[in-house]
């Protein structure tokens, strides 16, 4: 099963994924390469980033065939170009029919975006604490987390919003979401072979 972390630095995603890697064991996480960073905003730069998405969609199918029970914990993914490239590119993904063509490819694999607390004030205090390399204002750091709501509510993928730093709970909800994936997977593909 995929698990895609999603939010903006400074959101607690390294914490989460241990805490994840520790309850599930088998897995495996991945993080985009610096080096696959745009450089400019060329419609070049965007294929080659795009590519790079659709290659490690193929691999992680092809790894969840092989390993039915083990975890794929990816730290963001296509959907943070959704919300990067509009501030910081001007440019609207929703539109590029090549990262449309990467939710369809998510959709092929059992699935589950998790976003993190869009808590503004918990932010500002780690915002003022530990700063960010890129993101010198914090109504930039904002602006993302408004944007990541926006694009929450429209991508079409199995989706959860969690808050670590308030709910004690948050690691039972994710659980709870992922085994309400895999229950309705074995209920469609059982309906597929009564079918066939």
């Amino acid at each position: 099963m995929l698990l895609i972390i999603e939010w903006p630095d400074l959101s607690w995603k390294t914490t989460l994924i241990k805490k994840l890697k520790s309850i599930f064991g088998t897995s495996i996480s991945f993080k985009l390469p610096n080096e696959i960073l745009p450089k400019n905003w060329s419609e070049i730069e965007r294929m080659k980033i795009y590519n790079w998405y659709l290659t490690s969609v193929e691999f992680f199918k092809r790894y969840n065939e092989q390993f039915k029970n083990n975890y794929i914990i990816q730290d963001r993914f296509y959907i943070s170009e959704l919300v990067y490239w509009k501030i910081f590119r001007w440019y609207e993904p929703f539109e590029n029919i090549n990262l449309q063509k990467i939710e369809e490819k998510i959709k092929e694999i059992p699935h589950l975006v998790i976003y993190l607390s869009d808590d503004l004030e918990w932010y500002q205090k780690r915002f003022e604490q530990y700063g960010d390399d890129k993101i010198k204002k914090f109504d930039t750091f904002k602006k993302l987390l408004n944007r990541y709501n926006e694009v929450f509510e429209k991508i079409n993928l199995n989706k959860i919003m969690i808050n670590p730093f308030k709910d004690e709970n948050h690691l039972n909800k994710i659980i709870n979401k992922i085994i309400e994936i895999k229950n309705i997977k074995k209920i469609n593909n059982n309906e597929r072979s009564r079918i066939s």
